[in-house]
């Protein structure tokens, strides 16, 4: 498992390959945002840092909170799917929360601490003597992709793709309807708008991080 606590591993290890690990992800973001666009490498590396680190630090506690959910459900799963399973736990709760119309500060928070008190519980370790497992192989395979999605997200509505006319699905759905949401004290159906209608789990997750 890639998060968590290995007592009998020596010390040094993970931390090391932490620290590669992290360094190959921010050269592989570099590099993807400078894919087509007018910024060098080191600026591209700059915007994201500068974006994920003002606004997407609620998604970070949110991910955390899914694997400390997964936690819960004991070791016998893989990682990968101890992560999944947790993050659609949450992702679940957090869309019936809004349709009954309960989703609130305190609930949002109530649910991410919840899922994270799973993953304190899996840092503690055994016998208290806890030392930083390195990432396992599916961290590293992951890494092209991982900095693709992070480069993606800190793109404005539009930039990527033409065939969405200047954002307008995004803008228009996917962040229209969780700001609607937030201001109705709900995630249920909007007359105006036939997309609310669909199963919006990601929509409801917005509107749970706002």
């Amino acid at each position: 498992m890639p998060f968590g606590i290995d007592a009998d591993r020596k010390p040094p290890r993970g931390p090391v390959l932490w620290a590669l690990w992290v360094g190959a992800l921010l050269v592989l973001v570099a590099a993807a945002g400078s894919i087509g666009g007018t910024l060098g490498p080191v600026s591209a590396l700059a915007v994201v840092l500068d974006t994920l680190l003002r606004s997407g630090w609620p998604v970070g506690v949110f991910f955390i909170a899914a694997w400390g959910a997964g936690a819960w459900f004991g070791g016998g799963i893989v990682a990968p799917v101890r992560f999944s399973f947790g993050l659609a736990l949450l992702l679940t709760v957090g869309a019936v929360l809004g349709m009954l119309g309960v989703l609130s500060t305190a609930t949002a928070w109530g649910l991410v601490l919840i899922g994270a008190a799973g993953g304190v519980r899996e840092l503690r370790g055994a016998r208290g003597r806890p030392a930083l497992r390195p990432p396992g192989g599916w961290m590293w395979v992951s890494l092209p992709g991982i900095a693709l999605l992070l480069t993606a997200a800190s793109s404005p509505p539009g930039v990527l793709w033409s065939s969405e006319y200047g954002g307008y699905d995004v803008l228009s759905y996917h962040l229209e309807l969780p700001k609607e949401w937030l201001a109705n004290g709900n995630t249920r159906p909007v007359l105006h708008n036939v997309y609310s209608f669909l199963p919006g789990w990601v929509e409801s997750a917005y509107a749970l991080l706002g």
